[in-house]
């Protein structure tokens, strides 16, 4: 069984785990993870949106993270972001006054599944991006399919 599980989903960089964990490091991460798995700009553009994003909430909301990790599920890239407090991320109003304030809704909003699991010693959220269509992630032969030579 534990082939099958790596089978299903392996990571493709090793984990980031303690209090050090920045948005740059998280971001280079993912961009690793991303690179191998062929994703489409856009695609990379949304999981470090999202990246940034959880990473900036749990050092905002939590005092930091306390572990971070990217890997591939049948072709569906998972992010968990780890950190010691319980508490629940919310979404917020908008306060015109107020900067930020929108990192979980860009979150819900970019990714296919988002999801909290709540242990003794804090959460992971779970982040999933669905697998994208081939051609989302084929490259394009130069002069073709454009309707302009390069």
């Amino acid at each position: 069984m534990a082939g099958m599980a790596e089978t299903l989903r392996r990571p493709t960089a090793p984990p980031l785990t303690g209090a050090g964990i920045t948005c740059a490091s998280a971001r280079r991460l993912a961009r690793a993870v991303l690179a191998e798995a062929h994703a489409s700009p856009e695609r990379v553009a949304d999981v470090l949106m999202v990246v940034s994003e959880l990473v900036t909430n749990a050092h905002r909301h939590t005092g930091g993270l306390s572990g971070f990790s990217v890997s591939i599920s049948l072709g569906a890239i998972v992010v968990d972001v780890s950190d010691s407090s319980p508490c629940l991320p919310e979404e917020q109003p908008w306060e015109p006054e107020q900067p930020g304030g929108f990192g979980w809704m860009i979150s819900n909003r970019l990714t296919d599944s988002l999801s909290i699991d709540v242990t003794p010693a804090g959460k992971t959220i779970t982040a999933v991006f669905a697998p994208e269509p081939p051609e989302a992630t084929a490259v394009t032969p130069r002069g073709t399919g454009s309707g302009r030579e390069a």
